[in-house]
């Protein structure tokens, strides 16, 4: 099984991609794990990736392609961790999946370019990099075959992390989804005990719901999403209206 994670939006280039995947692999299995990363947004995508990837089975590959610095000299990165295998820039994208799983994960800069398909373009490095390299990936082509072993990515990107105090947690919002539910970086782990109140710039949210419909008519709620992070929902609207913030917004979480 292979994924494809892209900014492409509504355009022919993940068609392209799958294209050239079946052309060396008629067998495989592409997902499409979405599409519509808002442009160039790495970190989007970072958080994307780190919450969706253990859906799939082991020995998924996933293509990673929000790559801003395409025909740059940046690097391609391949990351192995827990049964799953990762192609993407070396711009930060994949450091949060590394962080989470060294020191057992292996990363390496792609060198081995007779696995590409067909001459590279400046432009569409999805199509004429990371499709061939995780076709041949999915194939079975050691990873060692394909590139040099290093320590870590060379590009970081370090999600902000929340701050526990006394008798509060303090995050902030970090993904705001399609439907306008703002996603925080609080952990549920982080949240021991019963929850007095959540405080997003004016606005006072009363305790945490276990489902979306508990909290009909009655505006910004709050709920433990499906990748266990804290997130401010309105049943049936948008919490990023109703706010009037975005990614970036401080949240405060007081225990009882």
């Amino acid at each position: 099984m292979i994924t494809l994670l892209t900014d492409f939006d509504g355009s022919t280039y993940p068609a392209q991609m799958k294209g050239v995947i079946y052309s060396l692999m008629p067998q495989a299995r592409v997902v499409d794990l979405s599409h519509q990363v808002p442009f160039a947004d790495v970190r989007w995508a970072a958080y994307t990736l780190l919450c969706a990837h253990a859906d799939f089975p082991v020995g998924t590959v996933h293509i990673c392609v929000v790559d801003p610095g395409v025909g740059s000299r940046r690097e391609v990165l391949i990351l192995s961790a827990k049964g799953h295998t990762f192609v993407a820039p070396d711009n930060g994208l994949l450091w949060p999946v590394w962080e989470r799983y060294s020191p057992d994960a292996r990363v390496f800069h792609l060198r081995e370019y007779s696995a590409f398909c067909r001459p590279q373009s400046q432009t569409f490095h999805g199509r004429d990099l990371f499709a061939p390299v995780a076709a041949w990936i999915a194939l079975g082509v050691p990873l060692l075959t394909l590139g040099e072993p290093i320590e870590s990515p060379g590009v970081e990107l370090r999600l902000p992390q929340p701050q526990v105090e006394d008798g509060m947690v303090v995050g902030e919002v970090v993904l705001v989804d399609p439907f306008g539910n703002l996603i925080t970086n609080i952990e549920a782990r982080l949240l021991p005990g019963e929850i007095g109140r959540i405080v997003v710039g004016d606005t006072v949210v009363e305790g945490l719901v276990s489902s979306y419909s508990q909290w009909e008519g009655r505006g910004v709620g709050a709920v433990v999403d499906s990748c266990g992070l804290l997130e401010l929902f309105v049943f049936c609207g948008s919490a990023k209206e109703a706010l009037g913030v975005g990614v970036g917004e401080r949240v405060e979480v007081y225990i009882n």
